[in-house]
């Protein structure tokens, strides 16, 4: 008992942090984006550039396609939707999270697009926080999806460094007026487990099959 308990004390030491979630509420589910922020202010109608609001179905502009969100498809959570900036502004969407240094990061989103004109593109950015900035770290470039109302996954991946805390930030990078809106949901930050730490979960469930055949 004492090897088989040690056994999956192991396996979790070496799987946990890399199936924890480190975003708070990427999913909306809250119905606003906090505690992450926006450089553009929300508003009622959508019709502004540069502007965002959280919504689980109606996507509150006339001329866009209402749908659900991708977390739970049935409107029961919420997504935030854009109607992307024209000058350069932003970002819509950024948190700090603090991780670990010198750690494999998976960084994930779910974009899905609300007008057929000028799809939109989002920038994914990673910047490194300590003493003094450390400038971007990581970023990506993503276009939404062409078909309406299609949830689509983009994913990033980095390294933290040095960094034991990171800024994330989501920008539009189309700056169209007609069209460049989009929706995004299910944002997620997740540690990459290294080779070796994989291989000694792999051996630790070997042992505990072992151990329980004797």
């Amino acid at each position: 008992m004492k090897t088989l308990a040690l056994t999956t004390l192991v396996i979790a030491a070496c799987t946990g942090s890399a199936h924890a979630a480190l975003i708070a509420n990427g999913t909306f589910e809250n119905g606003t984006i906090a505690p992450a922020t926006s450089a553009y202010p929300t508003d009622p109608t959508m019709w502004p550039e540069g502007r965002y609001n959280v919504t689980n179905f109606d996507t509150l502009h006339p001329l866009w396609v209402d749908f659900y969100d991708h977390t739970s498809g049935n409107g029961e959570s919420g997504f935030m939707i854009v109607n992307g900036t024209t000058e350069g502004n932003g970002p819509s969407w950024t948190d700090t999270v603090q991780v670990n240094p010198g750690t494999e990061f998976e960084l994930s989103a779910w974009l899905a697009s609300l007008y057929p004109t000028a799809i939109a593109t989002v920038s994914l950015r990673v910047i490194g926080l300590g003493d003094e900035t450390g400038g971007v770290i990581a970023q990506s470039d993503v276009t939404a999806p062409t078909d309406l109302a299609t949830w689509e996954q983009r994913t990033m991946s980095f390294n933290s460094g040095n960094f034991s805390a990171i800024r994330i930030e989501v920008w539009d990078t189309n700056q169209i007026a007609g069209g460049n809106d989009y929706a995004i949901d299910d944002i997620a930050l997740n540690a990459v487990p290294t080779p070796g730490a994989t291989a000694l979960a792999s051996m630790g469930l070997l042992l505990g099959a072992r151990r329980r055949r004797n």
